[in-house]
């Protein structure tokens, strides 16, 4: 059964490991058989910040799974699957974050842009910030990691920031200016394609050879208070 065909979840458990979990989809519930879970677990210590790629862009029909702990180290892990049992995994691989202004990894996002030839693994990781790092392999290797985004708030922050695959060679990208227990913050977007960075109506802000996107050079969807606070919010 293809990956396309079945939803796949990581989980946590209440001991120091992950597992993953594959469910088929589109068949009708007396059909579809009981969720089934790898048999590899996947050794984490905190939050399960974990991404997939898909036998789309994977020649041999492989998963690509990459993982990392909250921010407790400078290391994200990854796993490739068996191409023809996606319940078997091969031996744990890790990159070493070694490199200046690197930080503590996590939140693992995986987008592949088809022109470039490129896997691209988003992630909070140098200055706290959106940062990515490239695999021109599939995810066999990894190259050196990019500063993507630069927060602006006074003081250490942390812009969270959420990624979709827009088409085969653009991954539009929604982000606020920091942590939402800190600061009332707004939200927003832009697309990046080919190296640089543009306005969700096309036209270009720049090219990320120019520096990290801040959140003022990109469009504002969403008008938060910009107060510096200590209050939950509901927008993270």
């Amino acid at each position: 059964m293809s990956p396309q065909t079945c939803l796949f979840a990581p989980v946590l458990r209440c001991q120091p490991e992950g597992v993953i979990h594959r469910y088929p989809l589109g068949l009708p519930p007396c059909l579809a058989p009981k969720i089934q879970r790898s048999k590899c677990p996947f050794t984490l210590d905190g939050t399960l910040a974990n991404s997939f790629h898909d036998r789309t862009q994977r020649p041999d029909g492989s998963l690509l799974a990459v993982y990392a702990r909250h921010s407790n180290e400078k290391i994200h892990f990854y796993r490739i699957s068996s191409p023809t049992n996606y319940l078997q995994w091969g031996p744990e691989r890790k990159f070493i974050h070694n490199y200046p202004e690197a930080g503590n990894v996590t939140y693992m996002n995986l987008h592949a842009m088809e022109s470039e030839e490129k896997l691209y693994n988003f992630f909070r990781g140098i200055g706290f910030n959106p940062s990515f790092i490239t695999s021109t392999n599939h995810g066999a290797t990894w190259g050196e990691p990019t500063h993507f985004i630069a927060d602006e708030v006074e003081g250490r922050q942390r812009p969270y920031a959420r990624y979709v695959q827009r088409d085969a060679n653009t991954v539009g990208v929604s982000f606020t200016e920091a942590h939402p227990r800190d600061f009332g913050n707004s939200i927003y977007y832009a697309d990046f394609r080919g190296g640089a960075f543009y306005h969700v109506d096309g036209r270009k802000i720049k090219d990320l050879t120019a520096g990290p996107l801040r959140p003022s050079e990109a469009d504002r969807i969403f008008v938060g208070s910009g107060i510096k606070t200590n209050r939950q919010h509901s927008l993270s």
